[in-house]
C-alpha cells in the first residue's frame, strides 16, 4: 500500500509540475519575465509562494513530509493572499501533498512493525 501510495503521489505530481515549467518557460520567453518593481507587493508574495509549492512537490520525491507541508502552506498562503479557496486545477498542489503524507505515514507505520 505504502509504494502505491508514494507513487501515485510522484506519478500526479509529475504532470503539474511538468506544465508549469511549460507555462514559465513559454511566457518568459514570449513576454520575458516580469519585473517584480511593476507587480504589486501581494502579486510578488504570490509568485514567491507558487514557486515554494511547486519547489515543494519536487521535493517531496525525497523529503515526503518537508515537501508536502511546504506545498500545503504555500497553497494556503496563496489562497491567503487572493482571499478565497483555490479550487479546480489549483487544488491538485494540495491534494497530491496530502498523498505525500499519506505515505510518509504508511512509511512510518513500517519501520515500528
Amino acid at each position: 500500500m505504502k509504494n502505491i501510495v508514494r507513487w501515485g503521489a510522484r506519478i500526479l505530481s509529475l504532470p503539474l509540475v511538468g506544465i508549469v515549467g511549460l507555462i514559465f518557460i513559454g511566457e518568459s520567453l514570449a513576454e520575458g519575465f516580469p519585473n517584480p518593481v511593476d507587480l504589486t507587493a501581494s502579486e510578488n508574495i504570490g509568485l514567491i509562494v507558487f514557486f515554494l509549492m511547486v519547489v515543494g512537490l519536487v521535493a517531496a520525491w525525497k523529503w515526503e513530509l518537508g515537501g508536502a507541508i511546504l506545498t500545503i502552506l504555500g497553497y494556503l498562503v496563496f489562497c491567503a493572499i487572493e482571499g478565497k479557496v483555490m479550487l479546480g486545477l489549483f487544488a491538485l498542489f494540495p491534494g497530491i501533498a496530502i498523498l505525500f503524507i499519506w505515505s510518509w505515514f504508511l512509511s512510518r507505520a513500517d519501520e515500528g512493525r
